[in-house]
């Protein structure tokens, strides 16, 4: 896994100790903790300065999602249905003393069980209070979480909210909006959707994510490479 500074485009280093594909990273706010999840089974826990392997998370399955909450003290990983095991999203509380960075929590704080179609992407809100799936069917589920008293159980008894948002696959992109909480999904055609909802109030907290998501797409393409990019640069087009 490689990583580069996003200001120039300069080669930071490379992070070596998976030995399958790795499927999805995620870093902390203060960019100082990497989490990586891969098709070996395993999430791990990385310091970003020094590419060093603080701790890894063992699974049944491959881990096909990582995510940080906001302050960067808890994970999500999402591990996939497969020989027997039922999809499941697992978050872990993180230690965030530098002095004890590689003694982790080994057991998640929660975990949802998933009983019917896979999830492949999921994030905590920009308040930490909720958690949103995405699932092979299309369907964006919405469930509340407690950072200190996280309720266990099959995901059709936790769910708020759910919503057929996409006619495919969610499961290309997922994107929290930092300032405005919304959430977009991005389905394998590369439509973002609102799709129906259940409560008014949810359709337009989709609606806004939509909104903001082409708001900020364009701004990005209008920008120019700024000068002293290294060839790392790949300005989208």
């Amino acid at each position: 896994m490689n990583v580069w500074f996003s200001h120039n485009g300069e080669r930071l280093g490379t992070y070596n100790g998976h030995n399958g594909t790795v499927w999805s990273v995620d870093v902390d706010r203060e960019t100082l903790l990497l989490v990586t999840g891969s098709a070996d089974n395993q999430v791990r826990l990385w310091n970003v300065k020094t590419g060093e392997c603080l701790f890894v998370w063992e699974f049944p399955t491959a881990a096909k999602c990582v995510a940080f909450n906001k302050r960067g003290t808890q994970i999500l990983v999402i591990t996939e249905e497969r020989m027997g095991h039922r999809g499941a999203l697992r978050v872990f509380n993180i230690n965030r003393d530098p002095a004890s960075w590689t003694k982790q929590e080994t057991e998640p704080m929660r975990m949802i069980t998933f009983s019917g179609s896979k999830a492949s992407v999921a994030c905590f809100d920009v308040f930490d209070h909720h958690i949103i799936t995405g699932h092979e069917s299309g369907k964006v589920a919405l469930y509340s979480h407690n950072e200190k008293e996280g309720e266990t159980g099959i995901d059709a008894e936790l769910e708020i909210h759910h919503t057929m948002a996409h006619a495919e696959i969610v499961g290309v992109e997922k994107q929290i909006a930092g300032h405005s909480g919304s959430f977009c999904g991005i389905a394998s055609r590369g439509c973002a959707s609102s799709g129906r909802g259940r409560s008014s109030r949810y359709k337009k907290v989709i609606a806004n994510a939509i909104s903001s998501s082409v708001k900020g797409t364009a701004l990005i393409r209008k920008r120019k490479a700024p000068s002293g990019f290294g060839p790392g640069f790949c300005p989208l087009s």
